[in-house]
């Protein structure tokens, strides 16, 4: 992949989550995330690109059952 225009290593994070990112949070997140990995990979902060997707609950097809979940009145309980 090239990145401005130069052919080093680069990294894209492609990160999804539920109603979590937003223009509000992101560079808060990207102020985070960046350096994290940056330090974990021994790359520059200038070749680390990342892409937030703010999902919805109804984009995913997931069963989940409480009590494993905090808020159990998002799930849907298994009926045997």
């Amino acid at each position: 992949m090239i990145n401005n225009g130069r052919k080093t290593p680069m990294m894209f994070v492609d990160i999804e989550s539920v109603n979590r990112f937003n223009e509000r949070v992101n560079d808060d997140y990207t102020k985070v995330f960046i350096p994290f990995f940056a330090s974990l990979l021994n790359m520059p902060t200038n070749r680390i690109v990342i892409k937030y997707h703010d999902a919805k609950v109804p984009d995913f097809g997931v069963v989940r059952q409480a009590p494993e979940f905090k808020s159990a009145e998002h799930y849907i309980a298994l009926k045997e």
